[in-house]
């Protein structure tokens, strides 16, 4: 082999090992629905993984203790965390960490997490309730930029490009303990609400509404816990509203309630949570 044609064969050789070691600056996570609940597909080494997409969880992961078993480079650290959910019951589960996480070719660092609370059985059968998959929570997205796309079936997560979102309309948020706070209006009065997309319905908490509120009834009838059913409409300005139903929330929970699927379901929601944004686009508009 000449020395022109060595030079030529080391570089190309060097180009592609760089290329393969390059972590992938967009990945595409296909997604459906379980139960009205909506589930991603991550692939970690060789294998496929379903998470339950969840904006109101904290944490990073949330792993089941069948996905553990052959999730490579996940380390248990023994350290056991306390939370408690929205009814105010408190749940102890052991916390992990991956040192180097990679999804579908997309490097998420050293990612701590917790395992999956165990689930609760009645008569050998699982309780009626969301999958029993692994989850992921709002932190997964903390360094990363993400596109929520219901209606596409997918979730577009970006390193450093992003699409072009500059016409979508910005909303103004708030991080808090309780996730990504955003604020929704009725006819009365504007709301805090957590962002919350693996919520099937949207709750305002019912001591917290406006005193020129008309509550109407809900088409089902029956609310949490038995009770007559009562809902309100909320939304953006001057966009379409959807139904928050009443309930009464945990004194410890500070937003004013929480929006789920209905909101994703209207809007494309583009999350850039380094630079605080968020940025929607009704899928009725061109």
């Amino acid at each position: 082999m000449n020395t022109i044609m060595r030079k030529w064969f080391i570089a190309l050789s060097l180009l592609s090992y760089a290329g393969l070691c390059m972590a992938a600056d967009k990945i595409t996570l296909p997604l459906r629905f379980e139960r009205g609940i909506p589930i991603v597909e991550l692939q970690i080494g060789k294998n496929n993984y379903s998470f339950m997409l969840d904006t109101g969880a904290s944490e990073k992961i949330y792993v089941t203790r069948a996905d553990a078993m052959s999730m490579p480079g996940l380390v248990r650290t023994g350290k056991l965390l306390k939370s408690m959910d929205i009814s105010g019951q408190v749940t102890e589960t052991e916390e992990l960490v991956v040192n180097d996480l990679l999804v579908n070719g997309m490097s998420f660092g050293r990612t701590v997490g917790r395992f999956c609370a165990e689930r609760g059985t009645d008569n050998g059968a699982s309780l009626q309730g969301p999958p029993d998959v692994s989850v992921l929570g709002i932190s997964f997205f903390e360094n990363k930029k993400v596109l929520f796309d219901f209606a596409a079936r997918e979730v577009v997560i970006f390193d450093k490009t992003e699409p072009n979102v500059h016409d979508w309309v910005k909303l103004g948020y708030v991080r808090t303990d309780e996730g990504i706070i955003i604020n929704l209006s009725s006819l009365n009065k504007t709301y805090h609400m957590v962002l919350d997309s693996a919520s099937t319905i949207s709750l305002v908490n019912s001591n917290k509404v406006g005193p020129k509120e008309s509550p109407n009834a809900c088409d089902s009838g029956s609310g949490p816990g038995g009770d007559a059913c009562r809902k309100i409409s909320v939304g953006l300005k001057e966009e379409p509203k959807f139904a928050a139903v009443l309930m009464e929330l945990p004194e410890n929970f500070n937003a004013d309630g929480m929006v789920g699927r209905a909101f994703f379901d209207q809007y494309a929601v583009f999350l850039d949570i380094p630079n605080r944004s968020i940025r929607v686009r009704s899928y009725t508009k061109k």
